[in-house]
This record gives C-alpha cells, structure tokens and sequence, in this order.
C-alpha cells in the first residue's frame, strides 16, 4: 500500500478547527498530559473536558471576545499564548494543563470560580459525563478493575470462560461429528446384522 493512502495515526486525525467532540477532548488531554511528564487521574482528566464543554461547547475556533480576548476551546487569554495557539486544540491544551498543574492540580482558579459565578455551577461538576470517554483515552478503567459483565452486579462472581475460545469451540463440534457419524455407524452396523441374520434364517 502506498504511504499517502495509509490511514493517519488516531492523533493526527482530530480536526484543528471547529468543534471537537468530548471523546476528541479527552483523548488530546490524556497525550498532551502524558507528552508533558503529568500525571492526571481519570477524573481530573474528565473535569478539564467539562471546563472545555462548559467554556465554548468544544469549539476550537471560538473568537468571540476577538483575539485581545478569551479565545479557543478553552476561553484563555493572551497570556496562555499567540492567538494560533489558543485556537490549536492541542497547544491551548497544553498551555491549560500547564495552569492547571501550577494551580495545585485544579482548574477551579483559572476556569471553575468564573463558570460558577456565570452560570451557579462550574464544568468541573460534570465530570461523571465524560470520565468514561477518558477511560477509553486511557485504556482502561478508573478502579484499575475490569468493568462488570452488563449482566453481573457488584460481589458476583464472574463467570467461567468456556475452555479454549475458538479451539474449544472447534473441540465441540468435532466431538459432535464423531458421535453423529459414529451413531450413523453404529445404526448400519446393526442394520447389516439384521439383514445378515434373515438371510441366514431364510437359507435354513
């Protein structure tokens, strides 16, 4: 397959304009955050994607204010950066997760109080919205368990795997043949006897 024709990594793919999707969001925050040597856990990960819903509704190109003003995704300022980078999704994210990180880990000074006094309720509070759409970003869940079988509630244990996957599977059927076409046998064998012994009796 020719190299121009080969699908773009998953990174590369997320538009640089517009509206970006939660999942988008939150899989640049958890790139940008590992690029950058931070550590952020699921939920801290899902509150920042809750700050970018609540400032511009996951708009990248949010010019509202103009660019002496709040701008991008993230509504920051001139001093996060060039009006470009406030508006590249993941430089302003990056400039965000640098705040964040030099606000004790928070987005409530630079996002939070400003959101709360706007609208009575800061993005951070919908975190429960978004934390398994980071789980995916991630990889894996944030109790570092498996998640439950839909079927299977707290304290029950899981169910056996049956032996083998696609070889049992196989194992099975095989098995079914042989009984099938053994029995098979086994029914013209004692047909055969059958017949063999009227034939006897009759030439007696």
């Amino acid at each position: 397959m020719a190299a121009s024709t080969r699908a773009a990594p998953l990174a590369h793919r997320y538009k640089k304009h517009g509206v970006l999707s939660p999942q988008e969001w939150a899989q640049i925050l958890v790139e940008e955050s590992r690029a950058m040597g931070i550590k952020m856990t699921p939920k801290q990960i899902a509150e920042g994607v809750g700050v970018i819903q609540a400032e511009s509704s996951g708009n990248a190109s949010n010019l509202v204010q103009g660019p002496a003003g709040h701008i991008g995704a993230w509504s920051e300022e001139p001093s996060y950066g060039s009006e470009k980078e406030r508006l590249d999704p993941r430089a302003s994210t990056r400039a965000a997760i640098k705040n964040w990180a030099e606000n004790g880990k928070s987005w409530w000074p630079a996002w939070g109080r400003w959101e709360a006094e706007q609208s009575g309720q800061s993005g951070t509070t919908q975190w429960k919205k978004y934390v398994g759409l980071v789980e995916r970003a991630l990889g894996a869940p944030t109790s570092g368990r498996p998640p439950l079988p839909s079927n299977q509630a707290p304290g029950e244990s899981s169910p056996q795997p049956s032996s083998g996957g696609l070889g049992g599977d196989l194992m099975h059927v095989g098995l079914v043949g042989v009984l099938v076409l053994g029995g098979a046998g086994m029914i013209g064998l004692g047909v055969t006897r059958l017949f063999g012994s009227a034939q006897k009796a009759r030439s007696v």
